[in-house]
């Protein structure tokens, strides 16, 4: 499956991914981190700014 299909996925309601941490850019290191050792369940979104 394609990201583009992932999207229109998301935008049509028919998939909702778990979101456990939203997060600067910046801490990308801290958050790979977490989510190899599987810190907390879902997934991680990093914001750009």
């Amino acid at each position: 499956m394609g990201l583009r299909r992932l999207a229109d996925l998301v935008a049509a309601g028919q998939l909702a991914p778990h979101i456990s941490r939203e997060g600067p850019w910046k801490e990308i290191g801290q958050v790979a981190d977490d989510l190899m050792a599987r810190r907390f369940p879902g997934k991680a979104v990093l914001i750009l700014d």
